[in-house]
């Protein structure tokens, strides 16, 4: 966006320059969009900066209680898309809730955008504790995405879709999960035999208290 928003300064500069005003208006409309779209970019980054190096604060709670408040948090969403949420995560863990929240929250906030249009999302979360590791899975019906992407998709401003009047977004949600799992000593990554659509596998060792 900052080098749009500078060759569009240069267009105007010009034009000026010249005495040509006809064109003024349309460059001042893609000036106007352009810094919007730098603004939400620079909000989006410091919230990333801000969860994504912080001190873990572990503690034991039920999954399904960071479920339903990353649930609650995307209420508007949901209402919107006519969402469906399926949940079978009735296992405790310890980690750090707030974080835990947000990868939930980035998830489905994902399976809501990327959705074949006229179907309503379904989404499925489940998850499983096997030999102190939880193993917490999220799947949808959305478009899926090509395992060949699977490494991609978790870098920082890495898009699949650029068009973003279609697929709003800066390329920070899955970077983000990415990195509270990694925080976790844990991963995530995409399931590339699942077709129906996306699936996510994040594994996350029970956290032993710091001393």
């Amino acid at each position: 966006p900052l080098r749009q928003v500078r060759s569009f300064a240069e267009l105007i500069s010009e034009d000026l320059a010249a005495g040509d005003m006809a064109r003024l208006a349309i460059y001042s409309k893609h000036l106007t969009e352009k810094t919007s779209r730098l603004e939400r970019l620079v909000s989006r980054l410091l919230a990333f900066s801000k969860e994504a190096y912080r001190s873990l604060d572990c503690q034991h709670f039920e999954l399904v209680d960071a479920i339903e408040l990353a649930r609650a948090n995307l209420t508007k969403e949901i209402a919107e898309t006519g969402a469906q949420i399926e949940i079978d995560a009735s296992i405790s863990i310890r980690a750090d809730f707030g974080l835990i929240v947000q990868l939930l929250q980035n998830l489905l906030a994902n399976a809501m955008k990327y959705t074949t249009p006229g179907v309503p999302p379904v989404i499925r979360i489940e998850a499983e504790t096997l030999s102190g590791i939880c193993q917490l899975m999220v799947a949808d019906n959305g478009i899926g995405i090509e395992p060949s992407h699977g490494e991609d998709i978790f870098e920082a401003f890495y898009r699949l879709h650029h068009d973003e009047s279609s697929y709003e977004g800066a390329g920070l949600g899955l970077a983000l999960c990415k990195r509270i799992a990694e925080s976790h000593l844990g991963e995530i990554r995409l399931d590339p035999d699942y077709t129906a659509g996306s699936r996510f596998i994040v594994t996350l060792p029970d956290q032993e208290p710091r001393t």
